[in-house]
């Protein structure tokens, strides 16, 4: 694409990085931060973590899909009926920039952010465990068009939810795939990725 005045995110975000992000980062750091304290053991304790890649496909018909990845921290919800199947869990989310499809309006369009929430399973053998979570997202959006002086940025915050699969591969590691669907604004940008996670 062309006609853009500022053709690098990470000049333009650092150049209107002002009160509003600082705020918005942390309060990401307070999230991290709260949920260290109710399970301070996380990181050491048994749990999971796990990064997944793919694309996102918005559902707006002016947006190109595009590479999206995704690191999530998570632990059982320890002293309830649920602990086996339950666990919570925090994310960090890229939906990845966006393209337009219509040469008359160019633009892009980013989104990341912070997911907070619930994820079950249950395993139908000791080959194969289906999945699904859902939590709150709190995102920024980011917008570049010629019509603009620079990235213009908003933020929300709304719910998710995905489904998946995963199979055992290697002691303690799995791999899976997951479809996920994410409320950003008024667009409900669908991912389809896979999975690599460890249990420890």
């Amino acid at each position: 694409m062309q006609n853009y005045k500022n053709d690098s995110f990470g000049k333009v975000a650092l150049a209107q990085w002002d009160l509003k992000h600082i705020v918005l980062w942390l309060r990401y750091t307070l999230i991290v931060f709260l949920f260290s304290l109710v399970y301070p053991t996380a990181a050491f304790a048994s749990g999971y973590a796990e990064f997944s890649a793919g694309y996102t496909r918005y559902d707006s018909s002016l947006l190109k899909d595009t590479a999206s990845s995704l690191v999530r921290l998570g632990t059982p919800v320890t002293g309830s009926d649920w602990e086996d199947i339950m666990s919570l869990e925090i994310g960090f989310v890229y939906l990845g920039r966006a393209e337009s499809n219509e040469e008359s309006l160019e633009y892009r369009y980013q989104t990341n952010g912070i997911t907070l929430g619930l994820r079950a399973h249950y395993s139908f053998s000791h080959q194969l465990q289906s999945f699904s979570r859902f939590g709150i997202f709190f995102y920024e959006s980011a917008m570049d068009a010629p019509w603009l002086d620079s990235w213009r940025y908003s933020q929300g915050q709304d719910l998710y939810i995905t489904v998946g699969l995963s199979i055992p591969v290697k002691k303690n590691w799995y791999l899976g795939t997951e479809l996920m669907r994410y409320r950003v604004h008024r667009i409900d940008p669908v991912v389809y990725s896979v999975v690599v996670g460890v249990n420890f």
